[in-house]
């Protein structure tokens, strides 16, 4: 296996890991104080590097001030809602949730952008969306409306809550 596939293969391991813990940290951690334990870490993380690899000096101050800037905002704001929604509605759900990135990138790449959609794009966002649906239509032994809430914001209102 190459580097770059492992690495890709290790990235979605530690995701998949991370909403699993998360999801046990409810009502016992604030969803701020998770934010700020995630800034802490990037901080100690990326100051780290920049010392093993002998500091910023490629990097010029208005650089530096739009690196800050933007990981501050992806943390206090996109990991917020990150984890609130794991917090409200599970990891499992969440990973189907975050998996609509691409079909919503290529909905507003075309409406906004007015890019072209070409067939095998139009096919991977199909298959994408037949994947969320079976996942989220498959029904799990065991699992009702009651003791997973997420499960029934995304099923039609006529099969929530029921078992086979």
């Amino acid at each position: 296996m190459f580097a770059p596939e492992a690495f890709a293969v290790t990235a979605a391991l530690c995701s998949a890991l991370s909403s699993m813990f998360l999801s046990e940290l409810k009502g016992r951690v604030p969803l701020l104080q998770l934010a700020r334990w995630q800034m802490l870490a990037t901080f100690v993380m990326t100051g780290s590097v920049s010392l093993a690899i002998g500091g910023w000096h490629t990097i010029g101050a208005r650089e530096f001030w739009l690196l800050a800037g933007s990981s501050f905002a992806g943390i206090s704001i996109a990991s917020s809602t990150y984890f609130a929604t794991i917090y409200s509605v599970g990891p499992r759900i969440t990973a189907l949730l975050f998996s609509l990135t691409s079909p919503f990138a290529l909905a507003l790449g075309y409406l906004v952008l007015g890019e072209t959609i070409s067939r095998w794009q139009a096919l991977g966002v199909a298959l994408a969306l037949a994947g969320i649906v079976l996942a989220i239509g498959g029904q799990t032994p065991g699992v009702n409306a009651a003791s997973d809430p997420g499960r029934c914001l995304l099923m039609a209102p006529e099969t929530a809550g029921m078992d086979n």
